[in-house]
């Protein structure tokens, strides 16, 4: 199953309110916070791509090199 062979990344104390600050020097708010945590976890947990339903929820966001993965689209 994928609880077996999925790592959990989660973001500690001190790269929440990190990433908080640097949401806010960016003039990021609402419902992309959400997305921007995402991203942070993905970087951290050294994915190289992140499969997503909404390329336009990330594409405003850094990537960093992370390739966005949409189903049913051919880029």
């Amino acid at each position: 199953s994928f609880e077996e062979s999925a790592d959990v990344i989660s973001l500690t104390g001190g790269e929440t309110w990190r990433l908080l600050a640097d949401l806010c020097t960016d003039g990021v708010a609402g419902g992309r916070t959400y997305d921007a945590l995402i991203l942070r976890c993905a970087r951290k947990g050294r994915a190289t791509s992140l499969l997503t339903l909404n390329r336009r929820d990330f594409e405003q966001l850094p990537l960093d090199g992370i390739v966005l993965v949409v189903p049913g689209t051919s880029d």
